[in-house]
């Protein structure tokens, strides 16, 4: 392997030239006499032999070795596992030993520059020892190593340490590279800090596997003295790398002191371990840092801290038991045209912290809290105070950041400092708009006082969903999802299993909501699902699952909405709730332009009557076909399995499954009990049946009535929906009937009229309900023998017409019958109006009706 004239030139000095050169020489210039291009070191150390006297020379020490010999000792700097054996017998050493002992015992002894200049040509690092640092822990070194890292860095040469250097501060210039093995590292001499000193702006700097010890640092020390690396203020983006370095015995006091402080570096912070720092234990202001794979224990303010405009990313970190896992800000001004922060926070554990991440202004005036930012994938384990903070400095600020994927457990732990939180919070939003929570796993809330699992404040175009909140235990979350004076907002797809309420919304002055609270899954609530204070508007509960937990009287509602709200819709929720309210009726209520429609409440009572309300459909039926009992027709009816929503829209009532009531007997509940609301079974009388609820217990059951609207109720029941009638005979027998939806056919025929028609209306009742309004079905015949008679049949609601063409029902001709099937509306009484255009036979059969129930 040849060695090229630049590689020594610069320094490497032969004891005597060679012919043809005077007396001190290069090695390059050797190179470039006559016939010696291309030369081996090993040749040019040969010609160093012999010289006058006998004396053995460097080569005689080292011997004749070509660059592949050196190179199989020396690979990657390290050379200590090899060793050589100079020519002659001398003592055998490795070649480092060599370069740190060419000392008196030789004739020929190499400068620190030829040292140097030999480890930069075999990419070896220098030692601290060239300088005359003694490295024992115990000399102080500080001039030393100060000379050290100045002389290694102008040489290009990283600096490696072996030992432990005693020094005060050292001050550390761009593209200055230090390095341990063996756990070399620096030890702070005095109580006098930081250990090294960064320039502003410093460039190409690395720092790597070293052991900061800060045992000599009382508690009383001032602030200068807590700093393992600190960089001076001023200049920024130079390029830092700082990793798998040990901090040891950091003071916890005072505040301010650091493991490491940046000011303005682009920086890459890496598998460090740090523990005990009183401020922020890594610290970065400004600049750019990505902050990997670092544990950092018992910090007494910020594990990591991103401030005064930092931004980067910080993934893989351990922080345990930390005053603060990870904070950023404050960052730029409030009023700055373009937030230019972009941080994010992943895959981090942090475990027994008293805050976990706290992002925010901080009170400092004019500044803003840090925007553009990502918490995604981290797992925070019993963390006393609050798992994930963010504090804007003004409401409704931009913050627009995303909280993803998180998993926390434990909030309010005493795990930190042996006392548990006083109202946890597993993610606190204040002042923080445009932001993202979603498919985070929350659960058991362990404070002293119940608190939210998710609130938010002042924070506008939020969106939560698809969040898992559960409680286990005992001391369940206050609110799973909490949002107070927060506009335009969507709360969806969540799950809260086991909280005092569900979803709340309030606000401390009139605004408009504009929020979505829809396809959430609200268990195991033991006072109301989803309430709705202040009094805005503009919000929409639809689509929601709501459980209650506890005895009746506990749980209040499934829905509560304060009375001065308005413009809402409540919609297509399932509720089921102990308290027998699924949608409460505030005292007071003025709202205006609500919806309540579609909800399934098992009988639970719902607002119903104010004006502009659009409430159930109270036409909503299905099933609940009437029959005659095929064992007993004329006593007991059977009513088939079905659903109706209540007559005055407050609730769907469902029979599950079929009943049988026997009608001559007093009411009594379940399939075989009676059905007679009051009095006794009177003969050819018409009775209601009716399908009625008991929203407290979600009982249903059918009796029957001769009222056509107010049947006598039992206790507890008081939702109702007349779903058809019955009709007795002069025997008090139930007349046989068939039904087919809303299609009642009698199982005979009657004969209602059979008589006549002449010009002047007559009302005509029929065998069908009363009461009520119905269609009757019917055949109807006119005849004379002498005339042809036009004839119409017409419903009472309707003005009395001539039957004149067109206006005609039937019309016979003279001496032939005419005959019509005709179906018409009824009055109360369950009577028709027919007029003939004279008089003529007339006759009626009544076979069925039509019942819109």
């Amino acid at each position: 392997m040849a060695i090229r004239s630049s590689s020594l030139a610069r320094a490497y000095v032969p004891v005597g030239g060679p012919a043809g050169l005077p007396g001190q020489s290069t090695f390059s210039a050797w190179l470039t006499l006559p016939g010696n291009a291309g030369k081996q070191l090993a040749d040019f150390i040969a010609a160093q032999k012999g010289e006058p006297g006998g004396v053995t020379t460097l080569a005689g020490r080292v011997g004749a070795l070509s660059l592949d010999d050196i190179g199989a000792q020396a690979k990657d700097g390290d050379f200590s596992p090899g060793h050589v054996t100079p020519s002659g017998g001398a003592q055998s050493k490795s070649l480092a030993d060599w370069l740190g002992d060419l000392s008196g015992a030789l004739t020929y002894v190499p400068t620190l520059s030829a040292k140097l200049t030999l480890a930069k040509w075999l990419d070896a690092p220098a030692r601290p020892q060239w300088w005359g640092a003694a490295c024992d822990g115990v000399t102080d070194d500080t001039g030393a190593c100060q000379a050290a890292i100045t002389g290694a860095t102008a040489a290009g040469l990283r600096l490696r340490l072996t030992g432990t250097c005693s020094t005060r501060t050292l001050s550390v210039p761009s593209s200055a590279q230090i390095d341990a093995v063996q756990s070399g590292g620096f030890k702070l001499a005095g109580a006098v800090g930081p250990i090294l000193s960064l320039a502003a702006g410093a460039d190409n700097v690395l720092i790597e596997g070293l052991l900061f010890d800060h045992t000599s640092i009382g508690t009383a020390s001032g602030d200068a003295a807590t700093s393992a690396i600190a960089q001076a203020v001023g200049g920024g983006g130079g390029r830092v790398v700082i990793r798998n370095n040990r901090f040891k015995a950091l003071a916890v006091y005072p505040a301010n002191n650091h493991a490491l402080i940046l000011n303005g570096a682009t920086a890459v912070v890496s598998g460090n371990y740090a523990e005990g720092t009183g401020g922020d234990t890594y610290n970065f202001n400004g600049g750019y840092a990505h902050v990997t794979s670092n544990f950092v224990g018992y910090s007494g303010d910020g594990g990591i801290a991103f401030n005064n405009g930092a931004r980067g990313v910080v993934v893989g970190n351990t922080l345990v038991r930390c005053t603060l896992g990870f904070g950023a800000g404050p960052e730029g001004g409030s009023g700055d045209a373009d937030q230019i922060q972009s941080m994010i926070f992943a895959n981090n554990t942090l475990e027994g912290c008293s805050y976990g991440v706290n992002m925010g202004w901080f009170a400092y005036a004019g500044r803003a809290g840090p925007v553009n930012w990502a918490i995604a994938n981290n797992v925070f384990r019993n963390t006393k105070n609050v798992a994930i903070n963010y504090d804007g400095h003004a409401p409704g600020f931009v913050a627009n950041g995303a909280i993803t994927g998180n998993v926390i457990w434990r909030t309010g732990s005493a795990t930190f400092d042996g006392s548990k939180g006083a109202t946890p919070i597993d993610i606190r939003l204040v002042n923080a708009g445009g932001v993202t929570v979603a498919a985070n796993t929350l659960r058991d809330s362990l404070g002293v006082a119940r608190a939210a699992a998710i609130y938010a404040q002042g924070s506008p175009n939020i969106a939560i969903t698809g969040n898992a909140i559960a409680q286990s235990g005992a001391n369940q979350y206050d609110t799973g999802i909490f949002l107070y004076d927060t506009q335009f907002s969507t709360v969806s797809a969540n799950i809260v299993n086991g909280a005092l309420n569900g979803i709340k919304l309030d606000q401390s002055a009139t605004a408009d909501y504009v929020a979505s609270i829809t396809g959430n899954n609200l268990i195991t609530i033991l006072y109301a699902g989803v309430t709705v204070g202040g009094s805005g508007g503009n919000f929409q509960v639809n689509g929601n699952m709501m459980t209650s937990v506890g005895s009746p009287g506990t749980p209040t509602a499934g829905v509560v909405i304060g009375a001065a709200n308005g413009n809402f819709s409540v919609q297509d929720n399932l509720i089921r709730w102990a308290s027998g309210v699924a949608i409460s009726d505030p005292p007071g209520r003025a709202w205006a332009n609500w919806l309540i429609a579609g909800n399934n409440t098992g009988g639970g009572s719902i607002p119903a009557g104010a004006t502009g309300a659009v409430l159930v459909a109270p036409s909503a039926i299905s099933g609940l076909t009437l029959s005659n009992d095929a064992t007993t027709p004329a006593s007991v009816i059977g009513i088939a399995p079905g659903s109706a929503t209540s007559s005055n829209g407050a609730a769907p009532i469902v029979l599950k499954t079929a009943l049988s009531k026997s009608v001559g007997s007093a009411w009594s509940a379940g399939s075989g009990g009676g059905a007679l609301d009051t009095g006794t079974l009177a003969a050819s009388t018409w009775y209601h049946v009716y399908l009625i609820g008991n929203p407290a217990t979600g009982a249903t059951d059918v009796i029957v009535s001769t009222s056509a609207t107010a049947p006598a109720l039992p206790s507890g029941y008081s939702l109702t929906r007349r779903i058809g009638a019955i009709r007795t005979d002069a025997s008090s027998n139930v007349r046989a009937f068939k039904q087919l939806g809303d299609r009642f056919i009698w199982g005979t025929s009657v004969t209602d009229l059979n008589g006549s028609v002449t010009t002047t209306a007559a009302l005509i009742p029929l065998t069908v309900p009363t009461g009520v309004q119905v269609e009757a079905t019917f055949r109807a015949s006119v005849g004379s023998a002498s005339n042809a008679v036009a004839t119409v049949i017409s419903s009472p609601d309707e003005a009395d017409l001539a039957p004149t063409f067109p206006n005609i029902s039937l019309m016979n001709a003279s001496g032939i019958n005419a005959g019509v099937e005709a179906r018409v509306r009824t009055d109360t009484s369950g009577r028709v109006r027919a007029r003939g255009a004279a008089t003529a036979s007339f006759g009626i059969q009544t076979y069925g009706w039509v019942d819109p129930r």
